[in-house]
């Protein structure tokens, strides 16, 4: 009796654990989701919910000085954007990365976003704009250096 009461609470003990991990994963998840949906999509204060704070200063605040120097026309052809979470990893009790395929009328790629932990929830961190996809070309007015899209990853692949 004894032996199958351990072996009880050693199982019921996994499950908790298991259920951990999974919820944690869902919440990382969700909020790489949120954000990466929002932003791309233009719209900053609904992706500001899902960030940390040094982002909110420094990557929100460059993405609208971005949005007014492109105008309202290259938003709109570059909308709806379409996102799917491919992967996350999450690295310890505080820091996670999900991968993303992002998906606009004139854009494909895939990029990875950085969480943090803070105050019990997952929030996207980025507190660099990203430049590294900087690279203007008559072609390419925005700047966005192609990415290689692994194609074992996702169904579509594009070069814009």
């Amino acid at each position: 009796m004894k032996s199958f009461l351990s072996n009880t609470t050693s199982l019921a003990l996994f499950a908790i654990l298991l259920y951990g991990c999974n919820n944690e994963e869902k919440n990382i998840t969700h909020t790489a989701y949120q954000y990466a949906y929002y932003t791309a999509n233009y719209q900053l204060d609904s992706a500001a919910n899902y960030a940390t704070d040094e982002t909110k200063n420094t990557t929100m605040v460059m993405g609208r000085k971005l949005m007014a120097a492109v105008g309202e026309e290259y938003i709109m052809s570059d909308t709806p954007a379409e996102i799917e979470i491919i992967d996350v990893s999450q690295e310890n009790d505080t820091d996670a990365y999900a991968v993303y395929h992002k998906t606009t009328p004139i854009k494909n790629f895939i990029d990875t976003l950085a969480l943090k932990k803070r105050n019990g929830e997952w929030q996207a961190h980025s507190p660099t704009p990203i430049v590294h996809r900087i690279n203007n070309t008559p072609n390419n007015p925005m700047g966005i250096k192609q990415l290689k899209i692994d194609e074992t990853k996702t169904k579509q692949t594009t070069n814009y």
